[in-house]
């Protein structure tokens, strides 16, 4: 929902400007580096997508101009709690 919701805005010219694209392919290039500094080399590295499902979130909400931190005012629950649906609720639609 989140990804359709960042597609929604991207179609409706809401986007804030995100960069020119050889920024984005810097980024691009910076995260696939971070993500092969730590994960396991194996042949099944892409099944391991939940790994990086928040930090793919933070960088939609970003785009979108939203907060990533979604437990309010509680700094100990977004260091240390998971994050779940009702944590993203009023994305949709903002």
């Amino acid at each position: 929902a989140i990804q359709a919701a960042w597609l929604a805005k991207l179609w409706k010219g809401e986007m804030p400007a995100i960069g020119d694209k050889s920024a984005m392919e810097a980024e691009v290039e910076a995260t696939k580096e971070w993500k092969r500094s730590w994960m396991p080399e194996t042949a099944a590295r892409a099944s391991l997508v939940l790994l990086h499902q928040t930090h793919y979130h933070d960088r939609l909400l970003k785009d979108m101009g939203l907060s990533n931190r979604r437990k309010g005012f509680n700094v100990v629950a977004e260091m240390f709690a998971p994050y779940t649906p009702v944590d993203y609720k009023g994305v949709i639609g903002a």
